[in-house]
């Protein structure tokens, strides 16, 4: 799906490693089977200094952070209410790079 989407929208397809750059990119492949611990850590990094602000009207992601736990930056999908919802989250943190 992912070099479909790349031909639909006329990017490069290759299938080595880049870098996340929004000013450079349309499509970015997330390989969630190795990133996932390194998402879920980002996304901790982005509340935890208050980087983030969710508006009310998302009640479903907010109830997903409530839900969230994880051990050692595993998400425990069974225990998290809308684990696709914080999943989508974590997807739209790739972007951005905080100090």
């Amino acid at each position: 799906m992912v070099n479909e989407l790349k031909i639909k929208f006329g990017e490069e397809n290759t299938t080595k490693p880049i870098e996340a750059d929004p000013e450079q990119m349309k499509i970015l492949p997330v390989n969630f089977g190795v990133e996932y611990k390194k998402m879920l850590l980002y996304l901790h990094l982005f509340i935890s200094k208050d980087y983030l602000c969710i508006p009310k009207r998302f009640d479903k992601l907010i109830l997903s952070l409530r839900t969230a736990y994880a051990r050692e930056f595993s998400l425990d999908k069974e225990q998290t209410s809308y684990s696709d919802s914080l999943d989508a989250l974590r997807l739209s943190l790739k972007g951005f790079k905080i100090d």
